[in-house]
């Protein structure tokens, strides 16, 4: 995997921590769970993990399908600007405007958890 691989897992970890559902991500992607949860469309979440986990798909392979209605009307905020804010970092990674956007995810990281990057995950 390549080094932007590693450091989207370590951010959406960091993304789903909030809801207790950071265990869905390993190093190298998701979980077998994760995946199950992404296929029921996460039925069984609470509506933020829902929608966080969702979303974290999407980030990841654009396979998450989650409503951006429900993201913007029914998220709340303190889940909502973490993701978002992540978003636009992806975004950036993936066409640099300029070579500071290469960092993006970098910077993410050290704004919602400075020590995600003194501890990456293990396998």
């Amino acid at each position: 995997m390549n080094a932007a691989k590693d450091k989207l897992c370590l951010a959406i970890r960091v993304l789903l921590r909030p809801v207790h559902m950071e265990h869905l991500w390993t190093a190298t992607g998701p979980t077998p769970e994760a995946m199950h949860l992404r296929q029921t469309g996460g039925r069984s979440l609470s509506r933020p993990a829902r929608l966080l986990v969702l979303a974290a798909f999407d980030l990841w392979n654009q396979d998450g399908h989650v409503d951006f209605g429900e993201l913007v009307y029914r998220l709340e905020i303190e889940h909502f600007v973490p993701l978002l804010s992540l978003t636009l970092a992806v975004k950036l990674n993936a066409v640099p405007l300029d070579e500071d956007d290469a960092d993006a995810i970098d910077e993410w990281l050290a704004e919602y958890d400075p020590e995600a990057r003194v501890h990456p995950i293990r396998h």
